[in-house]
């Protein structure tokens, strides 16, 4: 009873409508903790840690479901995917301000293609850049490496 007390204190609980607007939000919270549990394959309870990220993700961020599942496609390249690696993941986006998924998704998009551009300048510079020999008679070179051997 003094726990119930305690939130309900804390998130200031005073009259019966606030109790309702606490009840649903606690509902949604766990229905968001079932849904990351499931979708990362837990197959135990959420740590308190882990709880406490995933409320401060929903709470303390705003972030949607929709928001935390965009983070949890990005752990599907990861053999292990920590709450650590996630929460990394949300609070850079909580601090650059985004706010929604098509937010989040351009950012992605825009990393990704600058990614793309940055890979592609180091193949144009260093050694590749340098003409390739060019062979006309292969088969003369092969008789010279016989040759050389014997």
């Amino acid at each position: 009873v003094q726990a119930v007390a305690d939130a309900w204190n804390k998130d200031n609980v005073k009259t019966f409508s606030d109790l309702e607007v606490y009840a649903q939000k606690q509902e949604k919270l766990n229905i968001i903790k079932k849904t990351v549990s499931k979708k990362l394959g837990l197959n135990r309870p959420l740590t308190l840690f882990e709880e406490d990220y995933i409320k401060k993700w929903y709470e303390t961020f705003g972030y949607s479901q929709e928001i935390i599942d965009i983070a949890l496609k990005k752990t599907t390249s990861k053999a292990n995917p920590s709450f650590d690696y996630i929460d990394k993941l949300l609070t850079n986006w909580n601090k650059q301000g985004f706010k929604t998924p098509s937010e989040i998704l351009n950012y992605m998009k825009e990393r990704a293609e600058q990614s793309k551009k940055n890979t592609e300048s180091k193949k144009q510079s260093g050694f590749q850049s340098y003409e390739q020999r060019k062979y006309d008679n292969l088969d003369n070179l092969y008789a010279n490496n016989v040759s050389d051997e014997n």
